[in-house]
């Protein structure tokens, strides 16, 4: 590969690599909203008031979970592959940046 042909390559990981970092970000907020939601039906539970409303959400936890799981390994991968292409630093001093 060219030089060139190397920093288009590694232009398009970065792009790549933001947009996985932005769907990991609303994955995470998701997962606070149904956690907040199943902690209240707990505290009902052991309060022994009756649910009335569970939020629908509450049944797809799981899933969301799972999109968690996957999108944070396709982080880890992408930064990986960065690494190798020599453009991990420029990505470093995002503060959000998780650590794998």
């Amino acid at each position: 590969m060219t030089p060139t042909e190397v920093a288009a390559e590694g232009n398009g990981r970065l792009q790549e690599y933001a947009e996985t970092r932005r769907a990991l970000a609303a994955l995470r907020a998701r997962i606070r909203e149904d956690s907040d939601a199943i902690r209240q039906i707990s505290q009902s539970v052991r309060r022994n008031k009756t649910v009335l409303n569970v939020p629908k959400r509450i049944g797809t936890f799981g899933e969301t979970l799972e999109d968690y799981r996957s999108t944070r390994a396709r982080c880890a991968e992408l930064y990986e592959l960065l690494m190798d292409l020599g453009m991990a630093a420029a990505i470093r001093d995002l503060s959000d940046f998780p650590r794998y």
